[in-house]
Formats: structure tokens, sequence, C-alpha cells
């Protein structure tokens, strides 16, 4: 073999060597990915849905979590604690996605239609830990969330 044909056959195992160690499994050059802060349990101490009629949960350390009703009273009765733990577990499940538009004028394309969505917030000592709005399903049932970065206030 020449000395030039060495060469070559060099670079071509020098480029695949470095091709092995460095893909990726799938590209993402370009694409923003969301992360959602972690969730456990202990730390939630409010819990806000709204759309529809809303809920809001707090928690008492004495009482456990409590439901204020509906109303101007803002009366205050025990929530069964085992639900509200199931569901900060079921939060927990909830998996960051990619990044999909900043453009208002789109959200209606993926379900986000005002008077037909549904905040989520959990806070912790009266800061958001998160802070949701989750669409109308489509119809595969699934729904997109998108991770609101303003406060809000209900």
């Amino acid at each position: 073999m020449t000395k030039g044909t060495l060469i070559a056959v060099g670079f071509c195992v020098l480029f695949a060597v470095v091709y092995a160690l460095t893909r990726e499994d799938k590209v993402q050059v370009g694409i923003r990915q969301l992360s959602l802060q972690n969730v456990e349990a202990d730390q939630v101490d409010d819990i806000t849905i709204a759309g529809g009629q809303g809920i809001h949960l707090l928690k008492d350390k004495a009482k456990g979590w409590l439901l204020e009703l509906p109303g101007a009273s803002h009366q205050l009765v025990q929530a069964d604690d085992e639900a509200v733990k199931r569901f900060i577990d079921a939060a927990k499940g909830i998996k960051s996605s990619f990044f999909v538009t900043e453009l208002r004028e789109k959200f209606p394309e993926f379900g986000f239609i005002e008077g037909k969505l549904t905040y989520v917030t959990l806070r912790n000592k009266q800061k958001p830990i998160w802070d949701l709005e989750i669409g109308k399903p489509a119809q595969g049932g699934a729904a997109l969330c998108n991770v609101c970065w303003r406060q809000r206030s209900f």
C-alpha cells in the first residue's frame, strides 16, 4: 500500500471512532426542552385547580389537608388526605417534553382554548413549584400542558 492509501484509511478509521463516541440516538439540535421541578408530597402545602368550579386545597400541620369551599365564606372542610397524596403522586408522573411554541395565536391548535383550560398550581410556602395550563384533550385522549412562566393569582 502506498503512503497516501494508508493516510486515507487512517482518517476513515479516525472518523469512525469519533462518530461512534459522539453519536446520539435522537438528534435534538435546536429543540428546547422543558424541565419540571421534582415534586415531593411533603414540599406541597397548597394546591389550586382552576377551571370549572375550581378547587383550592390547603395543608394544615395539625389537621392535614383542608378543602376551601367555593363562595364568599371561604369555609374549610377536611379533605381526603389519601386522595390528595394520590394526586401529588400522579403529578410526579407528568414528564416534561419538548418546547412547542411561544406564539399564543398557535395555542388553539394544541388545545389551549380560553374557557376550556384547567390551571394547576402546586405551591410551597406561597411560592409556586408548578404552574401548569392543561389544554383540552385531543382525540387520542392526551392533553398538552403548558408551563406558565408568569405569576397567576386565583
